[in-house]
């Protein structure tokens, strides 16, 4: 069957044919390859790091994971819904704040787009679309190094997935993370290709910046495309022992 399965998917692709592209699909296998490496490096604190509406903490709990959680999103109405989708899930906690370099108090551009205003675009940076609905709000930024008493209380002997989706952010976020780097080993990072912000790192940078710091690539998966089929984000899976 396995060969003829290869087969008959070679002979389609020699004829043109458009294979099928699940989305759902490519979320599953990210989903099962990021819960297999929490598994192998034996992971007991998760950091969601722009958490926007909880749903990515959500899917973790439905794969599997039952440690620790700390979300963290600046956005009130995002909270307000992290809190909803935590309600009687007392190893998930969430705080509303941004992580940053330093700790203090930003403008942050909160980017609405789509039908339901939704806001997985809004960054500290300037988004490139001029068409884009903006509002600004000012929030509360912390570094990570500075939550460290909090945080480390929560688990003995913490091993950190350090997840960041903060729209070209993550940089400041690792440069506030200090000592707690020591305990980090995963972490996930959405890297730019195409820029979709002023100021973001270009995505080779990004991962020779994470290398630097002791991490190995384990895998990319596509974000976004361009309409002619690029590649204009991947998140990055990092580990190291």
């Amino acid at each position: 069957m396995k060969r003829l399965l290869t087969s008959l998917g070679y002979r389609a692709v020699a004829a043109g044919l458009r294979i099928p592209d699940f989305a759902a699909a490519r979320a599953f296998h990210q989903q099962a390859r990021t819960m297999q490496l929490i598994r192998t490096l034996d992971i007991n604190l998760v950091l969601d790091v722009g958490a926007n509406r909880g749903f990515w903490s959500q899917h973790l709990r439905m794969s599997g994971y039952r440690g620790q959680i700390v979300s963290f999103e600046p956005i009130a109405g995002n909270t307000g819904a992290i809190e909803a989708k935590r309600k009687g899930d007392p190893c998930w906690l969430a705080m509303r704040c941004a992580l940053g370099a330093e700790d203090g108090a930003a403008d942050f551009n909160v980017v609405l787009s789509g039908a339901a205003d939704e806001t997985v675009l809004s960054s500290f940076l300037a988004i490139r679309n001029q068409n884009a609905r903006t509002t600004i709000e000012q929030v509360e930024v912390k570094r990570l190094e500075s939550l460290w008493p909090l945080l480390s209380g929560l688990v003995p002997d913490p091993r950190i997935f350090l997840k960041m989706d903060t729209q070209g952010f993550d940089p400041q976020v690792i440069a506030g993370a200090g000592a707690v780097l020591d305990h980090v080993r995963l972490l996930q990072s959405e890297i730019s290709v195409e820029p979709l912000y002023d100021g973001m790192t270009h995505y080779t940078d990004a991962l020779l910046g994470y290398e630097a710091l002791g991490f190995r690539l384990m895998d990319l998966f596509v974000v976004n495309r361009t309409a002619d089929g690029g590649v204009l984000e991947y998140d990055c899976l990092m580990a190291r022992p």
